[in-house]
């Protein structure tokens, strides 16, 4: 479907804003350069015109291949976007001016930055930024979603074409996109309004949840763009088989955390992604990756925890703490937000009258001859006929302001004023054309024989009230929204509403949105105010399950996980050490396991064997001792290479022996210039001799006593010299520190 014709030069809309000229068009509307009139300056106006809008020949906008309902609740939205950038006020956000609501579409007007480039023309004409560039870049788009996440907000569509780079170099995010993606989300015409390049998985989903996690991918894919000259491969490319590549291997010269960082953002998965952009700035300045530790301390910790895991299947994995419920789903089309009442139609008939709500509306046509006094501009015209003989002589008397009229044929004469006054003078004559165009009023109106409300049709199919003179008047809505008001309700109200707590929805077809709600006792619409869902969704959202399948709930952190036969898939859950593993089935002992940064049981004997050699880099770094002796720091069997002898070997901190009990060879630290170790070959490099004493050490098992437990490791040669090395370090600097300058 394709988009309409723009806005003509010249055009005024909302009776303050010139066009320019059209400046910008993507999938989902037109942006214009405008002149506002009100602030003598320019500004920047965007125009909902989804595909399939269609342009009338008086310039208005016509969404009625949508259908009046899908039509009103996406001009709502629009406003809204409008409505949210009005509360942001953020530096990094583009300065909001007012939305205007007319011609049958809306407008939403922003500032001017003269000299301003969008990111993608930037990268455009110099196809990569910098890595200083980018980062200072990614510094200020960070502080600036930062700021609109803490707002309750989403930015939605986040990408190269969205940021604005003012001539002082300062990022401006534009175009939120919350209007853009109901209406996709409602027609499935992802590729027409979202970039595959930037948008996640979750946005290519009709009903998925989005998060800040879904801003933090846009912005990862943006930064990638920025830096490597392209965008990333899509979620789709990826999903079939082609590979992320190493951002470091593309960027010699990046940060390696940074990298980490941008990739980790871009992960298929939401909950694999930062869930937070202060989670996504701690991972920018320091590295956040599960390592075996390497401090005694840490391995201590970890062996204790292990030998001290007690298994409670009902214990919630992600807090330890909770219980996890098994919960089921609430009843078909019960309301989600206060769990009692029922979400049901609401009527609206625009055949009533949306001012006394009883009598019906009737059209007068108003195209020919006179039928509005152009007098008070607001009655109707009753006909009362001269005489049966002459048929197109007849008096016309205002019903309103009693203004008299004597028509012949298409001339009309005024003949009294009645009780209104007026600068036209009595016998004044004139064509029904000329009296017509005096009124001001349309071809067509509505109006109530009950109450005498009157509403003009405009050419666009809107309705403006003329009478009665209350706070409506001059309004012009849709007749969908009047007839909300014959019905008692706001003109933005959805149509289905909660019989009991009156919270408000809109319903298309299968599909449910929340609109508003009074009180939350549940939190259901803090979470899911404005997600386009399907009845049997909320049914499960409603108990805090976002899948809709069997399974439990933590009440206390929201972990979630469904039964797959005997064991548990991860839906969800605020446990960092549990994110990486969403999507994936284990049985509940592994869970526990992991969630306290332990290996499943299946990796516990490779972790053991990794903590191990932690134990061998710790005994080389001389954290412990593994003799009652303490200047014992190894002692076993070797064999001298010179003499092919096979003895004892021991190291001790003032030199090595080797020999049996009746001879010993001893060589004094003193004389020892250099040892080394490869496998079990140890080589000793003595002060006052080129030729190197050479053992081959039978690896020793010695035991490793911690206060969680023993732990037995084997010693080689290796091992050794990384010892005696230390002791080296320490003494050479213990000698430097004494010395006398």
């Amino acid at each position: 479907m394709e988009q309409p014709e723009p806005l003509s030069h010249g055009a005024i809309i909302g009776d303050r804003f010139e066009v320019h000229k059209e400046i910008g068009r993507g999938g989902f509307g037109v942006v214009y350069l405008v002149e506002d009139r009100l602030r003598g300056d320019f500004a920047v106006m965007k125009e909902l015109a989804p595909p399939g809008a269609k342009r009338l020949a008086d310039g208005s906008l016509t969404l009625e291949h949508l259908g009046p309902e899908a039509s009103l609740r996406l001009r709502q939205r629009f406003v809204e976007e409008g409505q949210n950038l009005a509360r942001v006020r953020l530096r990094g956000v583009v300065g909001y001016r007012t939305t205007v609501h007319e011609q049958g579409a809306a407008y939403l007007c922003t500032d001017y930055y003269e000299g301003a480039k969008t990111l993608d023309t930037i990268l455009a004409e110099r196809s990569r930024l910098t890595w200083g560039e980018g980062m200072e870049l990614l510094d200020q788009l960070v502080e600036t979603l930062e700021g609109v996440h803490a707002r309750g907000l989403l930015h939605r569509d986040l990408k190269p074409s969205n940021i604005l780079v003012t001539s002082l170099g300062e990022a401006m995010l534009i175009d939120f996109g919350a209007a853009r993606e109901w209406h996709c989300d409602r027609d499935k015409s992802k590729t027409v309004t979202f970039t595959p390049a930037y948008a996640p998985p979750e946005q290519m989903s009709d009903s998925a949840k989005r998060s800040p996690a879904t801003d933090i991918y846009s912005l990862c894919a943006t930064m990638w763009h920025a830096w490597v000259g392209g965008p990333p491969p899509t979620p789709a490319e990826r999903l079939s088989g082609i590979a992320l590549p190493r951002l470091s291997d593309l960027l010699p010269e990046a940060d390696p955390m940074i990298c980490k960082a941008i990739e980790q953002g871009l992960s298929l998965q939401m909950g694999e992604r930062p869930a937070s952009v202060a989670i996504f700035k701690e991972m920018l300045a320091s590295e956040n990756v599960l390592k075996v530790p390497v401090r005694l301390s840490e391995i201590n910790t970890l062996l204790t925890n292990l030998r001290e895991l007690r298994l409670d299947r009902r214990l919630c994995p992600g807090c330890q703490n909770s219980i996890l419920d098994r919960v089921h789903p609430i009843k078909k089309n019960r309301c989600p937000v206060c769990r009692a009442g029922f979400i049901r139609k609401r009527e609206f008939d625009s055949r009533y009258c949306p001012s006394c709500r009883v009598s019906p509306l009737r059209r007068v046509e108003n195209d020919s001859g006179l039928d509005v006094c152009p007098i008070c501009n607001e009655g109707l015209l009753k006909k009362i006929r001269k005489s049966v003989v002459k048929w197109r002589e007849a008096f016309l008397q205002c019903q309103s302001c009693d203004a008299t009229f004597e028509a012949d044929g298409e001339m009309i004469t005024l003949i009294e004023l009645g009780d209104h006054r007026s600068p036209v003078p009595i016998l004044t004559r004139k064509e029904s054309s000329e009296w017509r165009a005096m009124t001001g009023r349309m071809d067509a109106l509505m109006m109530c024989d009950g109450c005498s409300a009157m509403y003009d049709i405009l050419p666009d199919g809107r309705w403006k009230q003329v009478l009665p003179r209350n706070e409506r008047r001059g309004v012009a809505l849709h007749k969908d929204e009047w007839s909300r008001i014959a019905a008692g309700f706001e003109p933005n109200c959805g149509n289905f509403g909660c019989t009991d707590c009156e919270a408000d929805y809109f319903v298309d077809g299968e599909t449910v949105t929340l609109l508003s709600y009074d009180e939350d006792p549940h939190g259901f619409g803090e979470a899911h105010l404005g997600r386009l869902l399907t009845f049997e969704q909320i049914r499960w959202l409603a108990v805090g399950k976002e899948s809709t399948a069997n399974g439990f709930v933590c009440a206390d952190c929201g972990t979630e996980m469904d039964l797959q036969g005997d064991d548990l898939q991860l839906i969800q859950s605020t446990n960092r050490k549990l994110i990486p593993f969403l999507g994936q089935t284990k049985p509940i002992e592994d869970w526990h396991r992991l969630g306290r940064g332990l290996p499943s049981v299946e990796e516990e004997n490779e972790f053991l064997s990794q903590i191990d050699d932690a134990l061998r880099d710790a005994y080389r770094q001389s954290e412990f001792k593994v003799y009652k002796d303490e200047n014992t720091l190894w002692s076993g069997l070797a064999v001298d290479q010179a003499s092919d002898q096979r003895a004892d070997l021991t190291v001790r901190t003032t030199g090595i022996e080797f020999g049996g009990m009746l001879r010993k060879e001893r060589i004094p630290m003193s004389e020892i210039a250099e040892v080394s170790g490869e496998g079990n070959r140890l080589e000793i490099t003595l002060t006052e001799s080129e030729t190197p004493v050479v053992y081959q050490v039978e690896p020793e098992q010695v035991v490793v006593e911690l206060p969680s437990s023993e732990r037995k490791i084997i010693l080689n040669a290796e091992d050794i010299a990384g010892r005696l090395h230390q002791i080296f370090i320490k003494e050479r600097s213990r000698a430097t520190s004494g010395r006398v300058v």
